[in-house]
């Protein structure tokens, strides 16, 4: 369950519904919260829906199109467990974690079919979530990720590559260097959103290091910083310098750092949008 805050703009998960399992033959009682995971709350449209648009937009426009799959593994753990109850699975009570994102990947991938059955032909990218990453780091160990989360990655992003033509986006915010080699090895074709204020993503060393094996999907504007607290100079000089980083030689897809928040200032996106508009073409 997701409830707004008062004064917020984003929904915060408020309940979980699987705390208290206590060992993995429980996960299978849950059922119906694990197959419902990722499906948005808020929507009304069923498959034939989403089709009909998918194909208005696929014959009325000339957008690359990209298809919000959601699909988190670690992500939902975390949601359906409670933060703390999925961190210390990980390492007290692994049965149930593996459990857990067994019975995610099976219900992603039956729900992929229909997805893809639905919109593949329409579609050019993919997009899986997956919050790996804090400000100076990995959220978790890159020997336990491997260990633990990486297994049903592997298994679900190869499932989208081999049922799908579609390239296969990642959003994962936050400090996620050390797990690039283990995405590109998974098949992710690209990352999101490139959180540049983050320990270890300098984007001059991420283009040198894997500019040739993963696209950045992002990483145009310090979101953190430099967009909604810089001049209008800071944020064209900031663009300047993303595009320089990361454009060469292509394999690059240019946008900010995550979203633009209500308080930046106006000037301030106007101002990235006309730096993009000058430095950014190939």
């Amino acid at each position: 369950a997701f409830k707004l805050p008062n004064g917020g703009y984003y929904y915060e998960p408020v309940y979980s519904p699987m705390k208290h399992v206590k060992s993995a033959s429980e996960v299978y009682e849950y059922e119906e919260v694990i197959e419902s995971f990722d499906w948005p709350f808020f929507a009304d449209e069923d498959f034939e829906d989403l089709r009909e648009k998918t194909k208005s937009l696929y014959e009325e426009t000339d957008y690359a199109l990209i298809g919000c799959f959601f699909g988190h593994i670690y992500a939902a753990g975390q949601q359906l467990r409670g933060f703390s109850n999925f961190m210390v699975d990980l390492i007290a009570r692994p049965e149930i974690a593996e459990a857990i994102m067994e019975r995610l990947v099976e219900a992603y991938k039956e729900r992929f079919m229909k997805y893809v059955e639905a919109i593949g032909d329409y579609i050019q990218v993919v997009l899986v979530n997956d919050d790996l990453g804090m400000q100076e780091g990995p959220q978790i160990n890159p020997v336990l990720y491997r260990r633990r989360i990486k297994p049903y990655h592997k298994e679900f992003y190869r499932f989208i590559k081999e049922n799908s033509e579609a390239y296969l986006l990642l959003h994962s915010c936050g400090a996620v260097r050390a797990l690039i080699p283990d995405l590109i090895e998974m098949g992710v074709d690209a990352l999101n959103p490139i959180q540049v204020s983050a320990a270890g993503m300098e984007t001059v060393e991420l283009k040198k290091e894997f500019g040739d094996k993963i696209v950045f999907w992002g990483g145009g504007c310090d979101t953190q910083n430099v967009l909604p607290f810089g001049t209008p100079r800071e944020v064209d000089e900031e663009v300047k310098r993303r595009i320089s980083d990361l454009a060469p030689h292509g394999g690059f897809v240019f946008t900010q750092v995550h979203n633009i928040q209500p308080e930046v200032p106006p000037e301030n996106i106007a101002a990235m949008y006309s730096a993009v508009d000058r430095r950014g073409r190939y």
